[in-house]
């Protein structure tokens, strides 16, 4: 049955698989999704690290140093130098989780592991999507 106007809403918790933290975020998962059962489904997504067995084919295909060396975000306070592999990783997973959302044409909750959900997410997630905005950062 939809909510607000779509099905269950994927929320996905980007978590490296050899990460301190995985323990608590599957038992985030589990909690989350009996908690907010009917509305919401908790998944983890894989991190994609420098270890992944795709890492250099992903580097190749996407990552344009030159192009990113020429932006105005690179001349910007917020960056100084090129992206380091694990960075490069961070992005690729918000990137891959942006490209499902795309293809499905369904919203999505991208998170990372060290989230807390307080006790107004259901609400402020309610809110982002009844917003007039397509990303919601």
């Amino acid at each position: 049955m939809p909510y607000l106007g779509v099905h269950l809403i994927q929320v996905y918790i980007i978590s490296l698989k050899e990460s301190q933290r995985r323990l608590d975020t599957e038992k985030l998962v589990l909690e989350s999704n009996e908690k907010f059962k009917g509305r919401c489904v908790f998944q983890i997504f894989d991190a994609i690290s420098p270890k992944h067995e795709d890492f250099e084919k992903f580097v190749q295909e996407l990552y344009d140093a030159q192009s990113m060396l020429k932006s105005d975000w690179f001349h910007s306070d917020y960056c100084y130098q090129e992206l380091l592999p694990r960075e490069f990783g961070c992005y690729l997973s918000h990137y891959l989780l942006w490209k499902e959302c795309v293809k499905t044409n369904q919203p999505v909750l991208i998170l990372e592991d060290d989230v807390a959900l307080e006790s107004n997410f259901m609400q402020a997630l309610e809110d982002c999507l009844k917003s007039p905005f397509d990303f919601v950062r």
